[in-house]
């Protein structure tokens, strides 16, 4: 009887929670975060239509996106995992452009979700 109370109350500590995070580790979800960039032009309007290459640890290309009508783009990644970020303008002139190609870093070293502003010069 005793150790059945012990057991209910460290569940309703949280402790229960603990050891089985401990036994069989943390769910994939909580291992990943959100990445989103708007990308702007000199003016500080949003630029649709824009690539973007995310690539992990320098060699692996792991998503391909483009931009949407806010200049807006989203992705998940690993928390703790080094990215870069290639962003090219892909139809010229027809938004403003031609922008100019550029790759930024960007390093995890938290677990919280990563957004930037890019503005692009042509």
């Amino acid at each position: 009887m005793i150790k059945m109370k012990n057991v209910l109350k460290a569940a309703a500590t949280g402790s229960f929670t603990l050891l089985l995070a401990a036994c069989y580790g943390i769910a994939y979800t909580m291992q990943t975060k959100t990445g989103r960039v708007t990308i702007l032009d000199p003016t500080e309007t949003p630029i649709p239509d824009i690539e973007l290459t995310l690539i992990k640890n320098q060699d692996s290309v792991v998503a391909s996106m483009t931009t949407d009508e806010q200049g807006q783009a989203d992705w998940e990644m690993d928390i703790f995992s080094s990215y870069q970020l290639k962003i090219e303008d892909a139809d010229g002139p027809e938004n403003g452009g031609p922008y100019a190609t550029e790759i930024i870093t960007i390093e995890n070293d938290t677990a919280t979700d990563y957004s930037k502003i890019i503005t692009l010069e042509e």
